[in-house]
């Protein structure tokens, strides 16, 4: 049996995808990977020529995705795709790639997960029940020769912890020193550094295509880099920062009528984070993806505040 894959991406120019390209086309994959395309609307952009001259395994392939014969002369060959496309809109291309896949008999599919898992879930979404549908949707179709793996991390520690873009809207008021919490402020919750993201689905990818270990690789993974509740991580910042952070909580049962109404991914994940929903620290694939952290160190919610704190974002 063959122990190089020919490995495509879709979305490599984004954060998450560009952060998987990297550590796929780096020295310890380039026997396992001698070939990744990388599948793009826009061959000449800045991040697809980057690729193109960081490695000669690097092929980019100019596609648009919601055209069927494009989608399949991209695939053909291909082992696996990693997708991290990053827009909801994205239906017509979701669904001529699970075609393709299915077609050129794609051995490995990640669809554009990458958030928190939704079995709990007890409200409506539109997205996500794309998602869930787009989900099913691939593991019939690809049931007898196509595994199908749903990557979850809970949080992108980057965006989601104060000073990240969307640390404000979730609570992290670090401006004006509040942290608020929905439902118990000791609540844990998630969060995995874009790298370490990357790197794990890069092991996923690695393990599913080993015929050997591939039956290790549950269909839902859960990777958990950093678990810490707002209690937690204000403390931390305290440490770090010398300032002192007040830690405020609003009330479940309440949270839960205003976003029924105001609807939308900052009060689903807010709520999902006062369920306890996107807490993995008892159940998780550490170990699976970085034994012993022998492969690489994970970075800690400390690790984050203390380089933002550097940066001047705290």
């Amino acid at each position: 049996m063959s122990t190089t894959h020919v490995l495509a991406i879709i979305g490599a120019t984004g954060q998450l995808g560009g952060a998987f390209a990297e550590v796929v086309t780096e020295e310890s994959y380039t026997q396992l990977f001698p070939s990744v395309r990388i599948l793009t609307r826009d061959a000449s952009s800045y991040k697809a020529q980057y690729f193109q001259a960081r490695s000669p395994n690097v092929q980019i392939v100019q596609c648009d995705l919601e055209n069927e014969d494009s989608v399949n002369q991209a695939l053909e060959g291909v082992d696996a795709l990693v997708s991290v496309l990053g827009s909801a809109k994205d239906q017509v291309a979701k669904e001529m790639v699970l075609k393709a896949l299915v077609k050129n008999r794609v051995k490995l599919y990640i669809p554009s997960e990458f958030g928190a898992e939704r079995i709990n879930f007890d409200f409506e979404s539109a997205v996500f029940a794309s998602k869930e549908a787009h989900l099913r949707a691939a593991r019939v179709a690809g049931n007898g020769f196509m595994k199908v793996v749903a990557i979850n991390v809970g949080h992108f520690m980057e965006d989601s912890s104060p000073g990240g873009i969307y640390g404000s809207v979730l609570g992290f008021d670090h401006a004006n020193l509040t942290y608020t919490a929905v439902g118990s402020p000791t609540t844990p919750v998630t969060y995995v550094s874009v790298k370490d993201i990357a790197r794990s689905t890069a092991r996923i990818v690695q393990l599913s295509l080993d015929s050997s270990l591939s039956a290790t690789v549950p269909n839902d993974v859960r990777i958990a880099g950093s678990v810490v509740s707002y209690q937690e991580v204000a403390q931390l910042a305290e440490n770090i920062t010398g300032k002192k952070i007040k830690v405020e909580s609003l009330d479940l049962a309440e949270f839960r009528g205003r976003m029924l109404k105001e609807k939308g991914w900052v009060m689903y994940f807010r709520y999902a984070m006062g369920k306890g929903w996107m807490d993995y620290s008892n159940h998780n694939e550490r170990e699976l993806v970085n034994p012993g952290q022998s492969l690489w160190k994970w970075k800690t919610m400390e690790d984050y505040l203390k380089e933002a704190y550097a940066e001047g974002k705290l």
